[in-house]
C-alpha cells in the first residue's frame, strides 16, 4: 500500500533510569561514608584505642549517612578541634577530605550511566 503510516512506540524509560540512578547515589553516599570512617579510624590518634573504635559511619536515609564517633569518646571533639593546651588533630576532616577524588568520580560514573 502506497500509503502505510509507520507507527513506532517508544517506550518511556525515565523513570526506571531515575529509579536505577537513585539507587546508586544512595548506595555511593553510604559506601563514601564507610571508606571515610576506615580512613578517619586509621588517622585517629591512639592512646587507649577508645576513640578510634568509637569511630563510625551512620546512615540517616537514602541519602544521608553521617560519620562521628560514639558517646563512649565524649572528648572526639576536644581532639579533633584542639584545646588551649592542645593541637588539633582533625583526624575526620582528613578522611572526608581524602575521599574528595573517589567521592567525585563516583558521582561522574553513576551521572554518566556507567
Amino acid at each position: 500500500m502506497a500509503n502505510d503510516v509507520e507507527i513506532k512506540i517508544l517506550k518511556n524509560e525515565i523513570p526506571q533510569i531515575s529509579a536505577r540512578m537513585q539507587a546508586s547515589l544512595a548506595a555511593h553516599v553510604h559506601e563514601t561514608a564507610e571508606l571515610i570512617a576506615t580512613n578517619a579510624k586509621e588517622r585517629a590518634p591512639v592512646d587507649t584505642g577508645n576513640l578510634r573504635a568509637s569511630i563510625v559511619a551512620r546512615s540517616g536515609g537514602s541519602f544521608t549517612s553521617t560519620i562521628g564517633t560514639g558517646p563512649q569518646a565524649p572528648y572526639s571533639e576536644f581532639v579533633h578541634e584542639g584545646t588551649r593546651n592542645m593541637s588539633p588533630r582533625p583526624f575526620l576532616r582528613q578522611a572526608a577530605e581524602a575521599m574528595r577524588v573517589a567521592w567525585n568520580a563516583g558521582l561522574v560514573r553513576i551521572l554518566s550511566g556507567r
